[in-house]
């Protein structure tokens, strides 16, 4: 099975001729559990009486409607797909490569953010943006202090500025 749909109803009371138990749920309150569990990433068990389904699925896609003369009734479309474990395979030639990349380079350096200034901006309002901040704004004055100058309030538009 790859994928399986059907429609049908939730009813607010149980009848004989459709119902095989007395346990019926709330309507809406089925159509809540079928919605959280098209949410939720475990798969579930789906199991179709007098039939051989029998498979772990996630549900795909849920639609529910309300028609009129009949309150309280759920009417539903569903869709299940089969869930299945994730397998990642490796190949000879990755893992080769992955354990001459597990080294790393001493002559590489991270590369540090560059902020352009805008018009309107100061040290503060891109301390706050940039790093979550605003009272990190002498951080990024002492690490570029060579391009502001002695004066922290003159930035100007253009003016690059490395993030600490």
């Amino acid at each position: 099975m790859k994928e399986i749909s059907f429609s049908s109803f939730f009813p607010k009371t149980a009848d004989a001729r459709y119902c095989r138990y007395l346990n019926v749920p709330d309507p809406q309150a089925a159509m809540n559990r079928l919605t959280a569990m098209m949410m939720d990433s475990r798969p579930s068990r789906l199991i179709i009486t007098d039939t051989i389904i029998n498979s772990l699925v996630y549900v795909s896609a849920n639609h529910s409607t309300f028609r009129g003369g009949e309150p309280g009734d759920v009417y539903f479309d569903v869709s299940f797909r089969t869930w299945r474990e994730m397998k990642v395979r490796k190949s000879a030639a990755a893992a080769g490569a992955s354990a001459a990349s597990a080294t790393v380079r001493s002559d590489t350096k991270p590369v540090p953010k560059v902020y352009t200034v805008q018009a309107g901006d100061t040290l503060s309002s891109i301390a706050k943006r940039e790093l979550g901040s605003s009272s990190e704004w002498s951080a990024i004055y002492e690490k570029n202090k060579s391009t502001i100058g002695r004066d922290p309030n003159k930035i100007v538009p253009g003016q690059k500025l490395v993030m600490p």
